[in-house]
């Protein structure tokens, strides 16, 4: 009788950049099955690895090396892992221990353009990437919590990234919990954002395009999902409108992560709803078109007049792995600026097979974002 391991996990990337999607699939008993696409949805093997207590939980991808190929992030029950994308395979993992760990999310919380690992485990983690394939000592974010997951994400858009988890305390109590992000891999006790509720699992997006992360979560015990929308008031002194060109996620809003005062050198804006790890484009201009035109003939609205403009500036932006983008925006201190209105509008690339886009050449834009300088 042939032996089948049981799959317990998978995730998809193109890890050999040939422009198809590819995948690997966790087995419960242990190690790792490569899938390798060869287009139009088929996918063929491309080996097993194998190792030790290697067991996997679950796993993702991501740029953990930031060499540009996708390396894999593994959840063992008692450990997180890296496996270095080497081109055609990868290296062996390298650990981290955790207790009870379930499921990994990735994002940069420090800054520093590396990512890092969240782990819903006993307790709740965060492990620090070092840019190069290996992680730093685990950060305790729950102390004396358990959770089976936990997510990366900007709740509070204040540029830092935050955890949210599903906390369980002790004799069946559960809340989803917020632990913001204070910079420099440090974190603020966490506090409640909804009791005693069981979910397995978070997904952060845009769901209204007020440029504030939602959360839809897997409810336990419902057979359902739940949905908690930010219902944060947007910073003094901005407001978003306009409808843009949707992308392949919907509308991309746009907010502001502070007051937008003479001399803020903090304050920045958060998009949402855009591509994975793709590079945009950030326009600010001082005359809007709020109904919105395509003077290039793009196939994208633009809301900044950019033909009546007396100022017209433009920014890379760089996408997150979590379909968000922060663009910092440091005001001066010159009070010749207090009172003045600007406007920002962002653009984003899509893949070239998203069939989801009406732009001919896979762009969107954004609503746009009024500024009024304090």
């Amino acid at each position: 009788m042939r032996w089948k391991p049981t799959i317990n996990s998978i995730a998809l990337a193109d890890w050999d950049l040939d422009g198809n999607v590819d995948g690997a699939c966790g087995y419960f008993f242990g190690g790792l099955g490569l899938l390798k696409g060869t287009g139009g949805g088929i996918f063929t093997g491309a080996g097993n690895i194998y190792g030790g207590t290697f067991a996997l939980e679950s796993l993702t991808f991501g740029d953990m090396d930031s060499d540009g190929k996708p390396d894999i992030v593994v959840a063992g029950h008692s450990y997180v892992g890296i496996l270095r994308n080497l081109g055609t395979t990868f290296a062996p993992v390298v650990t981290a221990p955790a207790n009870s760990v379930r499921e990994v999310s990735l994002g940069d919380l420090d800054m520093d353009g590396a990512l890092d690992v969240c782990a819903g485990s006993s307790p709740v983690i965060a492990v620090r990437g070092d840019g190069a394939g290996g992680m730093f000592p685990a950060t305790i974010v729950g102390l004396g919590e358990g959770s089976a997951e936990g997510a990366i994400v900007d709740i509070d858009r204040d540029g830092i990234r935050d955890i949210v988890y599903n906390a369980s305390s002790g004799a069946s109590v559960f809340d989803v919990k917020y632990a913001r992000g204070l910079g420099s891999f440090t974190f603020a006790p966490p506090v409640v954002l909804a009791p005693a509720t069981i979910n397995d699992g978070f997904v952060a997006c845009d769901l209204d395009a007020d440029g504030q992360p939602d959360l839809i979560a897997m409810a336990l015990g419902v057979s359902g999902v739940r949905v908690y929308r930010n219902l944060s008031a947007p910073a003094p002194l901005t407001l978003l409108y306009g409808i843009g060109t949707a992308g392949c996620l919907g509308t991309q809003g746009v907010s502001a992560t502070g007051l937008p005062t003479v001399g803020n050198a903090a304050f920045g804006v958060v998009l949402t709803n855009t591509p994975l790890t793709a590079v945009g484009l950030g326009i600010i201009c001082d005359i809007d078109d709020a109904a919105g035109s395509d003077p290039f003939g793009l196939g994208i609205l633009l809301h900044c007049d950019l033909a009546a403009s007396t100022e017209v500036l433009a920014f890379d932006v760089s996408m997150s792995a979590k379909n968000s983008a922060y663009l910092a925006l440091p005001i001066p201190n010159a009070p010749v600026l207090s009172g003045l209105t600007y406007y920002t509008q962002f653009l984003s690339l899509w893949p070239a097979d998203a069939a989801c886009q009406s732009s001919p050449l896979g762009l969107s834009s954004s609503k746009v974002l009024r500024i009024r300088i304090l």
